[in-house]
């Protein structure tokens, strides 16, 4: 138990002398960092959501755009409705990749989303916590 004890207290001697503070300064230190951490996981999670409500608008826009006003009349005075947005290669690898995005997306949110309530509303953890992983 005392070989884990001295790990903490050499992690802790060695982040404090990288941040020019003592020991006893680098508590408070690491509650600030943490809320600071917590507003940066939610500025992330506000811009992925931007994010992703305008690639929904921006596929929405362009499959309207591209499916209306499609159906004309030909030589002989018959209706003709043209269906070529599925009919292009590229606007199907367009929507793979879109989607593809959107998931990452939504990867990133959820993870920041995990972030950003531990560090805002249990500071203490966080900081226990990144102490703990650079024991590791």
């Amino acid at each position: 138990m005392s070989n884990f004890g001295e790990q903490i207290n050499l992690v802790l001697n060695n982040l404090a002398s990288k941040l020019n503070i003592t020991v006893d300064m680098l508590y408070p230190c690491l509650l600030k960092q943490a809320k600071i951490e917590g507003i940066i996981a939610l500025v992330y999670i506000i811009l992925g959501c931007v994010a992703i409500l305008t690639t929904f608008f921006v596929i929405y826009y362009f499959t309207i755009k591209k499916t209306e006003n499609h159906t004309t009349y030909d030589d002989k005075n018959i209706l003709v409705t043209k269906s070529y947005l599925w009919d292009d290669v590229s606007i199907v690898l367009f929507y793979m990749i879109i989607g593809i995005i959107v998931i990452i997306l939504i990867s990133i949110i959820l993870y920041n989303t995990e972030n950003y309530i531990t560090a805002t509303y249990n500071s203490e953890y966080y900081v226990l916590n990144k102490i703990l992983t650079q024991l590791k």
